[in-house]
């Protein structure tokens, strides 16, 4: 943590010998969180080395629901399948609808990936797979 505010606060994580063995780049990546009329985060990733690097990020963001079919009206995937599709270049507003409640994703990171897993026999989530549906901003290497 770098900063910290009562209604903001930022991370942020630096490349050291540990991260280079993974990754062989200088970097400063943050996130900044604000809370004022909406929940608000910034992702910003500064290049601290001598050459340029390709990388992609992604928030991931999950969503209670009431019933998964009724928020997929007009997505691919039904109450019965997995659902993992990439939206390249999708809209920089996006609506979650469900009951009588909307939740508005308003972003400048260019793609989307809309995730759930349908039926599973994963332990920790079972049956919930029908109450949540993730909504993934970020951007992916596909141009």
């Amino acid at each position: 943590m770098i900063d910290k505010a009562a209604d903001r606060i930022v991370f942020a994580l630096a490349d050291d010998p540990a991260t280079r063995a993974l990754w062989p780049h200088a970097f400063v990546a943050e996130m900044a969180i604000a809370i004022d009329d909406g929940l608000r985060f910034q992702f910003s990733v500064t290049n601290r080395d001598v050459a340029p690097f390709d990388f992609t990020y992604a928030l991931h963001t999950y969503f209670a629901v009431e019933a998964l079919g009724a928020v997929l009206e007009d997505m691919p995937g039904t109450d019965e399948r997995p659902l993992d599709k990439i939206f390249p270049g999708a809209p920089p507003r996006q609506v979650v609808r469900y009951n009588d409640q909307r939740i508005v994703i308003e972003t400048d990171m260019p793609d989307a990936v809309v995730w759930n897993p349908g039926p599973n026999n994963v332990p920790d989530i079972g049956d919930a797979w029908r109450h949540f549906l993730c909504v993934e901003r970020g951007r992916w290497p596909l141009r």
